[in-house]
């Protein structure tokens, strides 16, 4: 039996270092993943933009849909955005963020007749786009093909979670 064993060396406990730092990285964007954090945070900015453009809105719009709100999608990833003097030829963007991060769905309702409430995904191709009535702060179409005015709600869908953002049209208040 040998006895001169000096324990282990510099180069075992570097690849044993390095196997427990990818392992714990794969273990922690998986649990982000299933537990929809990426999706929460994506609400949560959106709601609080949502929010924020209604009181600028209040305080700054010279009329009611001088200053509209946008959430778009492009490439994959989701953006929100104000519009100053929407719909006229000196339209331009402010403060555009990026909501999401990773593989998720972004979807709206809107109310029709009768009560029955449509669903409509965002793609790459439509921009959810609304102003709030400069006296009242309650949601207003814009001159945007998709701007309702009976919006009734936005959802985050990532994997299995889901988060849901309430718009009250006639208030214009959000519940999250």
């Amino acid at each position: 039996m040998k006895k001169d064993n000096a324990g282990i060396s510099l180069v075992e406990l570097l690849i044993v270092i390095s196997i427990l730092a990818v392992l714990s990285g794969v273990g922690i964007y998986s649990f982000s993943q299933m537990s929809g954090y990426r999706a929460r945070e994506c609400s949560k900015k959106i709601a609080t933009s949502i929010i924020n453009n209604k009181v600028l809105t209040l305080g700054k719009a010279k009329s009611t849909g001088d200053i509209c709100w946008e959430l778009y999608k492009n490439d994959g990833n989701y953006f929100v955005r104000t519009v100053r003097n929407a719909g006229s030829a000196s339209e331009y963007y402010e403060e555009t963020e990026q909501v999401s991060k990773g593989k998720m769905d972004i979807f709206f309702f809107e109310s029709g007749s009768g009560g029955a409430v449509t669903q409509k995904q965002i793609s790459d191709s439509q921009t959810l786009r609304f102003c709030f009535n400069r006296s009242s702060g309650a949601i207003c179409a814009s001159s945007s093909p998709y701007g309702l005015y009976k919006l009734t709600g936005i959802r985050v869908v990532t994997g299995q979670r889901r988060y849901d953002i309430a718009i009250v049209p006639a208030t214009g208040k959000v519940v999250q």
